[in-house]
């Protein structure tokens, strides 16, 4: 969900690269929501925390924290 161009940007939904086979399995609706949801949830995280690039939430520490939002917050099941 990053652009290794500019810093500050979080790519969801069909406009993201991606292999044959990953496109096939987020072409699905339970993965497209929970994809767009996680990715509210970054930008969210991002600006709670001032963070202005995506190395800086990449980061192990801010990491942890934000897998687990998205894990509490955007169930897949």
């Amino acid at each position: 969900m990053t652009n290794r161009d500019i810093d500050n940007l979080i790519v969801i939904g069909k406009t993201m690269a991606q292999t044959f086979l990953v496109n096939a399995a987020t072409r699905l609706h339970p993965v497209e929501f929970s994809n767009g949801q996680a990715g509210g949830a970054a930008a969210a995280y991002a600006i709670m925390n001032q963070l202005n690039r995506i190395d800086q939430l990449l980061e192990e520490k801010h990491l942890i924290r934000l897998q687990s939002l998205v894990k509490t917050f955007t169930p897949l099941s």
